[in-house]
């Protein structure tokens, strides 16, 4: 996810955020760190986050005794029909990525239960 940049006004200052995202191996020419251009989800990310968005409410939780519920993650049976009825066919790079944004959404679900 891509954070604001309406503090990076100058050619300067862009550069050196491409500079220090460039030492987390991430490549980004100033024009995509430029407000006119910067999206708001990656378009390498893209894919997951569609596919997330088909299965979002396919959890897997329990109740808690003080009636709160505790998420433990996607149905990944459900999930995979969800996919499959929407007509959506991942890899498991892109499987992998929605992991990523399953195990944030577990935590942020929890924490709110």
């Amino acid at each position: 996810m891509q954070g604001d940049l309406s503090g990076a006004t100058d050619r300067a200052d862009l550069a050196e955020i491409q500079d220090d995202l460039a030492r987390f191996g991430v490549t980004a020419t100033i024009e995509d760190l430029t407000p006119e251009t910067h999206r708001q989800i990656w378009a390498e990310h893209e894919p997951a986050v569609r596919a997330f968005l088909v299965i979002q409410t396919q959890w897997r939780g329990f109740a808690l005794p003080d009636g709160s519920t505790r998420w433990v993650g996607l149905d990944y049976a459900a999930a995979s029909n969800g996919l499959a009825l929407a007509g959506l066919k991942i890899d498991p790079k892109t499987w992998a990525k929605v992991q990523v944004i399953e195990c944030a959404a577990r935590a942020a679900l929890n924490e709110r239960s």
